[in-house]
């Protein structure tokens, strides 16, 4: 049986750092490569304000951008069944030098956010916290749209655009 996130971080005594880094390389893993700036390019296209807001945000932010992270690995590891790439994303990230470019852990970390958003999700939410004596604890609530709803919060479906401007 598979342990749970949580379980296998506190095993591995996975620190910030690691989780910024595994998070960067599961998404990159999840997406087939993406290069940051195709990641971006995306991300603009289909948030285009929001993007920049978001991005500025977990810059300034080291606990949103971890918090951020956590999501993304969780999300990945339940609802995409990627628990052996997270597992692997999480070694990796161990044993190999850190990349300090912030932005381009922001660019995946949103990138994952924007996986996520485009799968029918309407609300999933497994936060993963660091109790003080550095074991992890954990909340899983996952609410779907209704089959009718589109699929990215809060926004329509070009289709949707499309038919309700007659063309």
């Amino acid at each position: 049986m598979t342990p749970s996130l949580s379980t296998f971080l506190t095993d591995q005594r996975a620190d910030r750092e690691t989780i910024l880094q595994a998070a960067r390389y599961a998404v990159a893993e999840f997406s087939d490569d993406l290069s940051a700036a195709e990641m971006r390019a995306e991300l603009d296209e289909s948030y285009a304000v929001e993007a920049e807001a978001a991005a500025t945000a977990l810059r300034s932010s080291p606990e949103e951008l971890s918090a951020t992270a956590l999501a993304v690995l969780s999300w990945l590891w339940y609802d995409e069944g990627q628990a052996e790439t997270v597992r692997q994303a999480i070694t990796n990230a161990q044993t190999k030098m850190p990349v300090i470019e912030v932005g381009l852990i922001v660019s995946a970390v949103m990138y994952g956010l924007h996986l996520w958003r485009t799968k029918g999700v309407k609300r999933a939410f497994h936060k993963i916290e660091t109790k003080p004596d550095g074991t992890y604890s954990e909340t899983v609530e996952i609410e779907h749209f209704a089959p009718a709803m589109p699929f990215r919060l809060g926004r329509p479906d070009r289709a949707d655009e499309i038919s309700s401007s007659g063309e």
